[in-house]
């Protein structure tokens, strides 16, 4: 009786587990698994593209969100470096603008200006001309903090680091088993197994 209890609890929390949020306003994108590998596989710093620059970050806008992107990927000990028109190989293409011509992963080579700031970014990794991943970030604050934050959190939302918990309680890592073991009044044990996704 004991078994078929444990079974059936066993497969409940397998199939009462919440679902990984989909579509890019929940953060997440198509392969964040390729995503992170691309980033780690990189020989050095990925490339990072503007649809536009937001004057808000100074004078040179690319090197800011660089930067920014750069801070998103410190447990990886990655780096971002302004795109020189590169069309190759991994490449984070930053898009303010929700009416910005073509595909994700096609930009000016000098962006346009934007202002006032932005309040919302779709952080696109791509591969070539393929979109590997996607993530958005959101800001309430029209500052150059408010926009570079902005930026670390779409970029960190991206290449979530491998030890912290998952969006919305989903973690992409390997699904996890806990053993317990009790002892009961009147001398009676008994032995818990949970599993989870």
């Amino acid at each position: 009786m004991w078994r078929q209890m444990l079974l059936v609890l066993a497969l409940a929390g397998c199939a009462g587990g919440q679902q990984p949020p989909a579509g890019i306003e929940q953060g997440l994108g198509p392969d964040l698994a390729e995503a992170r590998r691309l980033l780690l596989g990189s020989s050095g710093p990925v490339a990072l593209a503007l649809d536009r620059a937001p004057t808000v970050l100074g004078a040179d806008p690319a090197s800011a969100a660089a930067r920014a992107a750069s801070r998103g990927t410190e447990w990886a000990a990655a780096s971002f470096r302004p795109a020189t028109g590169e069309r190759d190989g991994p490449r984070l293409v930053l898009r303010f603008a929700d009416d910005a011509p073509g595909t994700p992963c096609t930009v000016a080579a000098v962006p346009p200006p934007l202002d006032p700031a932005p309040r919302r970014v779709l952080a696109v990794l791509c591969d070539g001309e393929r979109v590997v991943a996607e993530s958005v970030g959101r800001s309430d604050s029209a500052s150059a903090l408010g926009v570079e934050t902005m930026i670390t959190e779409a970029t960190e939302r991206l290449f979530p680091p491998l030890s912290r918990p998952g969006v919305a309680g989903w973690s992409p890592g390997a699904p996890g088993v806990s053993l317990g073991g009790w002892i009961g009044s009147g001398g009676r044990s008994g032995v818990g197994v949970g599993v989870g996704f």
